[in-house]
């Protein structure tokens, strides 16, 4: 999973020099990284958890649907913000 989100992030810059312009790829940093993995595994156990709020108890929980709902958004606000 480290691979991929490190492929995800990593943002393609070009560069002008005298003679030509080149494409350059900044990769993420050690702490974004580890950030959006915490993030991740955060967002699966909670989505494993509204699961089983559903099959035990048969009902549906909107706190938790609630945090996995701004934890997509933080995340894919990451990756987007990366990207631009």
């Amino acid at each position: 999973m480290k691979e991929f989100l490190k492929k995800a992030l990593t943002s393609t810059v070009w560069v002008e020099t005298r003679r030509r312009t080149r494409k350059v790829e900044l990769p993420p940093s050690d702490r974004l990284l580890a950030a959006t993995i915490l993030l991740v595994s955060t967002m699966a156990c909670l989505v494993v958890l509204e699961l089983a709020h559903l099959i035990i108890l048969k009902t549906w929980n909107s706190e938790i649907f609630g945090v996995i709902s701004g934890l997509i958004g933080t995340v894919s606000g990451i990756v987007l913000a990366r990207k631009g």
